[in-house]
């Protein structure tokens, strides 16, 4: 066999003028890994699978970012479970799970601190000092806990006005603008009496909302349903062509069908941290460590806001246009202030009694 020495040279002088070392023959991302990154991945590979649990990734974005994973660390053969479920049936799944003693999540992630703190109490969670978490900083000037090694907040969620335009063609830029006598029957709204994401949103926004608004938005007969891409759905269709708290990134997803509007009204948003951990007694502890160390790098976090359009944590990413119109900048958001850690579980209750009562019983 002849060898091409002009490519051997091409190569070696390419890798000599990057900053990462690499060798002939061995990708740039296994060559740049670290001792420890090898040895974890090593026992990754050796375990084999990874069984994890998220209410957010839709089926483009879970595969970019299980193909960029084994392709990051040389993974042959790995094999995922991955399980998409609502908020309320991912925490009852992770939490009867524990509760029995037989868990078979290795990972989980959702927006519920009040799960991850129970959690935590619980000594439910593997502690995990991932190296990324350092650049994980700018959620935590809006108030947004930090879980320190146990769990860690990937991206803020918020949930805020989104409509058709066909259909709505003022600027809803106010909470108040929503409660139009004109808009009855056109409005569909996220369910607190059925998720804990939506009631922390009603517990947060009666801050800045008066009861009265939420009796004068009962008055339009709202459409309450829990998954966010469902009431997406029903906005694109002009069946409700508002959402009271639509999720802005489902909006982003669709942009190349319909053309969706969202806004972040003047009064403030309510953002909740979606935090990621490992379960104590993970099946696969190793491969759900290396998934965090890639989820929560820059390449990961750089797959979930180009597929999801989230507002990541960390400070680090490019954003594309496409995003920002969807997505702007986290100090462009007015964020109501929320001492996520000092809500009692009475509290909620109290709120989702309160719900129930303007809303009614499901």
């Amino acid at each position: 066999m002849q060898v091409d020495w002009s490519a051997v040279r091409k190569a070696v002088i390419a890798c000599v003028s990057g900053v990462a070392v690499c060798f002939l023959g061995v990708p740039a991302s296994l060559a740049a890994q670290t001792h420890g990154e090898r040895a974890l991945a090593a026992a990754a590979q050796k375990e084999g699978e990874l069984d994890y649990v998220d209410n957010l990734m839709a089926p483009k974005s879970r595969a970019a970012m299980q193909e960029a994973f084994v392709k990051r660390y040389g993974l042959t053969g790995f094999k995922f479970a991955p399980h998409l479920l609502k908020s309320a049936e991912l925490i009852g799944r992770v939490e009867a799970e524990v509760s029995s003693g037989h868990v078979t999540t290795d990972w989980a992630l959702v927006n519920d601190y009040a799960f991850w703190q129970s959690l935590k109490k619980a000594h439910a969670l593997l502690k995990y000092c991932a190296p990324e978490y350092a650049a994980f900083h700018l959620l935590s000037t809006v108030g947004i806990p930090n879980g320190a090694c146990y769990f860690q907040a990937s991206h803020g969620v918020t949930f805020t006005p989104m409509w058709n335009p066909k259909f709505v063609h003022a600027n809803l830029t106010s909470w108040n603008q929503l409660i139009d006598s004109k808009y009855k029957g056109k409005v569909i709204m996220s369910d607190a009496r059925k998720a804990p994401v939506y009631l922390d949103t009603f517990i947060g926004l009666r801050q800045v909302l008066p009861l009265s608004w939420f009796k004068a938005l009962a008055k339009l007969h709202p459409f309450l349903l829990v998954r966010s891409t469902e009431i997406r759905d029903k906005v694109m269709t002009g069946e409700f062509p508002i959402a009271v708290w639509g999720y802005a990134p489902r909006a982003y997803q669709v942009r190349k069908e319909v053309r969706l509007r969202v806004s972040y009204p003047k009064e403030g948003v309510v953002l909740e941290g979606a935090f990621g951990g490992i379960l104590a007694k993970a099946p696969h502890p190793a491969a759900a460590k290396l998934w965090t160390d890639f989820f929560y790098s820059k390449e990961g976090q750089t797959i979930l806001v180009k597929y999801e359009g989230v507002i990541s944590g960390r400070s680090d990413l490019r954003v594309s246009p496409a995003v920002r119109k969807y997505i702007p900048a986290l100090k462009s958001i007015k964020v109501i202030p929320v001492k996520w850690a000092k809500i009692t579980r009475a509290e909620r209750k109290k709120a989702r009694d309160e719900f129930r009562s303007i809303f009614g019983n499901p």
